[in-house]
């Protein structure tokens, strides 16, 4: 809410519904989060939620365990639904989720 509020809408309501039929048409769940929103309406300077920084370095297993965050919150934390979404078995997610937190990955 708050990046809409700091938006100045040169196309006022007009583009308002545009942006959200926009984001709404990306985001799988029915719940807009920022990375749904275009580019011009993001904030430069925070990453997009779950989603590293792209010219960051990372081993294999964090960008592994980025992804499956990623999936999870994608599914509201439902780890049956993320595991059928990243073809995966409940074991294997359980034993991912569990290397994430090893490595301190959130």
């Amino acid at each position: 809410m708050a990046i809409f509020m700091r938006h100045d809408f040169p196309g006022n309501v007009r583009e308002l519904e545009n942006i959200l039929e926009f984001a709404f048409i990306l985001c799988p769940s029915g719940f807009i989060q920022l990375e749904h929103l275009p580019e011009q309406i993001q904030p430069q300077d925070i990453p997009t939620q779950g989603q590293p920084q792209l010219n960051t370095p990372m081993t294999l297993e964090e960008a592994k365990c980025h992804t499956v965050l990623a999936a999870l919150s994608r599914n509201n934390g439902k780890r049956m639904a993320t595991c059928r979404e990243l073809n995966i078995s409940k074991d294997t997610l359980r034993r991912m989720l569990a290397r994430c937190s090893e490595l301190g990955v959130k």
